[in-house]
């Protein structure tokens, strides 16, 4: 009885913790189809993509209508079923991966799409075209069953107004990310998807500012990702390499960089991601663009935390990315734009 009154008690309050809503997947797909004009650019991958690429700067670019459709939390498996989606909504011409060495570590595991983008079809073609894996069976059962109680769905949005409203004094600092999180939620976000805090609210904390409120022994880098040649994501990456090109699209990608501390920890592994990263993209025919240090000067003030970009960053980022997309033909320029703007050396005339 007491379950059924907290599960009622939740449903009914399902409006407040909405407010604290950290799913962007139906929210995406909601400004994708509402898109017009349909994008012509669309740019795909993980939160580093969500952060880390500017629709804004490639339509500038290219005079092309561009989508972030980067989704947080996403591995390899979900960006082969966001595509499909997304390619099922609308026709672009050129698709802009956003990847980071750690999409290729050897523990990766489709859980977001196990809960939100896998129907029974998909779960089978993953289990068996890859590695049989029984905890992504178990999330996509809980989803399927557990999934329809208010109280295990809205779990994460509970401990977010729990923080805000009862537990600020003993959680002051989790309560402010809870505050940011609902005055986030309260704005209206961007029609082209790229929701970089820096964007749509008064935020312009970085990594050092970031560090300073948490603490260093809270906040440390990510750990190494595990890696080797044979490892299920450097075939997951290869499968949707040679997925989209089978759509006939033209298809770019891009390395979004770590923050400098965190490139300091990852320095004897991160390389060889990068070059396996790169040779993918060359078997299937696939342009590559690095983020060397050269090319993309940074520093740890560049990134809101270790691994997502500040927004003057993700202009840069996008910027050569777009001079790229120009310089190798990969798309139709419908008027100057940035075209009659690069130098000889951007050209390589």
């Amino acid at each position: 009885m007491f379950l059924l009154v907290v599960e009622w008690t939740v449903r009914r309050h399902a409006a407040t913790l909405d407010a604290y809503n950290i799913d962007n997947v139906e929210n995406k797909f909601t400004r994708l189809a509402a898109a017009n004009p349909p994008p012509k650019i669309l740019l795909l991958g993980s939160s580093r993509t969500h952060l880390g690429l500017s629709p804004e700067v490639f339509e500038r670019a290219t005079g092309c209508p561009t989508f972030n459709l980067g989704i947080s939390a996403s591995s390899l498996p979900e960006w082969q079923s966001v595509a499909r989606r997304a390619l099922r909504q609308i026709d672009p011409d050129l698709i802009v991966i956003g990847v980071n060495a750690r999409a290729l570590r050897s523990d990766v595991l489709p859980i977001l799409a196990a809960c939100q983008l896998f129907d029974f079809t998909d779960l089978v073609d993953y289990s068996l075209r890859y590695e049989w894996s029984n905890e992504v069976i178990d999330y996509y059962l809980s989803y399927q069953v557990m999934g329809r109680l208010a109280l295990w769905r809205e779990s994460d949005r509970m401990r977010m107004w729990l923080n805000e409203t009862v537990l600020h004094p003993m959680v002051p600092k989790h309560a402010q990310l809870a505050r940011e999180r609902r005055e986030l939620n309260e704005r209206d976000l961007p029609a082209d998807g790229f929701d970089h805090p820096w964007r749509i609210s008064d935020s312009r904390r970085t990594l050092p500012e970031l560090l300073d409120l948490l603490g260093a022994d809270y906040l440390r880098p990510p750990p190494v990702p595990a890696y080797s040649e044979d490892d299920e994501a450097v075939r997951q990456f290869d499968d949707l390499l040679a997925e989209l090109n089978a759509t006939g699209k033209r298809v770019i990608v891009c390395y979004l960089p770590n923050s400098p501390r965190t490139e300091d920890v990852w320095r004897g592994r991160e390389p060889m991601l990068i070059e396996t990263i790169a040779a993918s993209a060359d078997r299937h025919g696939v342009p590559f663009l690095d983020a060397s240090m050269e090319a993309l000067p940074r520093t740890d003030a560049d990134f809101v935390d270790d691994t997502h970009v500040a927004l003057p960053l993700a202009e840069r980022i996008s910027e050569r990315a777009a001079r790229h997309v120009i310089r190798l033909g990969l798309i139709e320029i419908p008027g100057p734009h940035l075209a009659g703007r690069l130098t000889e050396d951007e050209t390589g005339e």
